[in-house]
């Protein structure tokens, strides 16, 4: 585990290879916030490297955004429908006939 997002980062938990009974390295290790990367490394006829990279406590842009997207929208019909009522000889008049009275 390597805290940062390249394997040049400092190393929280190194695990070193040994024989599991039940074939499951099990561990725990409390993250900071952040980006992280969790690099396994298997031994076998190729050498095999997975890595995975972790965020924690981090903004959610894409959230952020399909939260907001909804009222945006729904902001930007509302102008548009008062902008063509605004525009409207039929909206027009009918003012000019209020302010006559």
């Amino acid at each position: 585990m390597i805290r940062g997002g390249s394997e040049e980062g400092d190393v929280i938990v190194d695990i070193r290879s040994s024989i599991y009974e039940d074939g499951v390295i099990n561990t725990q290790q409390e993250l900071g916030e952040g980006r992280h990367l969790l690099v396994v490394t298997a031994e076998g006829v190729q050498p095999l490297k997975y890595v995975y990279q972790l965020r924690v406590d981090m903004i959610n842009y894409a959230e952020v955004f399909r939260a907001t997207i909804g009222p945006v929208i729904g902001l930007l019909l509302i102008t548009l429908i008062g902008y063509k009522l605004f525009k409207s000889k039929r909206f027009k008049n009918w003012m000019a006939a209020k302010r006559k009275v």
